[in-house]
């Protein structure tokens, strides 16, 4: 493993944001999950770091970060990926991100598409209708359960981003122009139909499902995954997304 470069960085808000960084070269971001952390991309780092310098962080009320503020939304986490950026002088980078993660990586490319080199999501939600019935009823029973036990307001905060409305319009998703790749499993929560309907209005996207999967083939099948990635980063460089889209 190459030298990591680990660290706490302080927003305006005097939140405190735990980060990694390794590698060299363009930025490729690592979203993680819901109520998980940076280790979740443990099995794509090694193989990402020998191409992309890498960054990862604990979103704020997840892993090792804090969060100052007593709410926790899709639009502060844009916010807050955008003074990471900022602190390290990054112009443009290129997102990955998984479940939440996917959904923070659009919600901030419908914000700040001057910021984007290229997407890959997956398994994105930018609806609950995207979920399907099951995943439903295990976030609203989670979401309520939090509610009333004074001691997990922060485990209320971080599911209450699973039912949150993004506010991303059909509109917001057709003016998304950086090369795209929608991943998802084929017996994922997200129901499959939800991801065809994401990748028709994203026009410069492709997708991919990942037979046999579920919503953690990242972890799965790591070399798969990161195979399907680096192909697409990698064509992408070169003249734009080749797929079935």
């Amino acid at each position: 493993m190459k030298k990591t470069k680990k660290g706490y960085l302080s927003l305006r808000d005097e939140s405190k944001i735990y980060y990694e960084i390794a590698g060299q070269g363009d930025i490729l971001f690592l979203l993680h999950g819901n109520n998980s952390d940076l280790t979740y991309f443990d099995s794509q780092l090694p193989a990402f770091q020998e191409h992309f310098q890498v960054i990862r962080f604990d979103y704020r009320d997840h892993g090792k970060s804090q969060n100052a503020r007593d709410k926790l939304t899709f639009s502060i986490l844009v916010e807050d990926l955008k003074e990471i950026m900022d602190h390290f002088a990054i112009e443009k980078a290129t997102l990955l991100g998984f479940s939440d993660g996917a959904n923070l990586a659009v919600k901030f490319a419908t914000s700040y598409p001057e910021r984007i080199n290229r997407l890959i999501l997956n398994a994105p939600n930018l609806s609950f209708e995207g979920l399907h019935t099951i995943a439903q009823i295990g976030s609203i029973l989670w979401h309520g359960i939090t509610k009333y036990l004074p001691f997990m307001e922060k485990e209320h905060r971080v599911a209450g981003l699973l039912v949150e409305d993004l506010k991303i319009s059909k509109r917001d998703l057709r003016q998304i122009t950086a090369p795209t790749l929608f991943l998802v499993g084929q017996f994922d929560v997200i129901r499959l139909e939800h991801i065809l309907f994401l990748a028709h209005l994203v026009k410069n996207s492709t997708y991919h499902i990942l037979i046999g999967q579920g919503h953690q083939a990242s972890q799965k099948k790591p070399q798969y995954f990161n195979r399907l990635v680096l192909t697409f980063l990698e064509k992408s460089t070169k003249g734009g997304p080749d797929g079935e889209n």
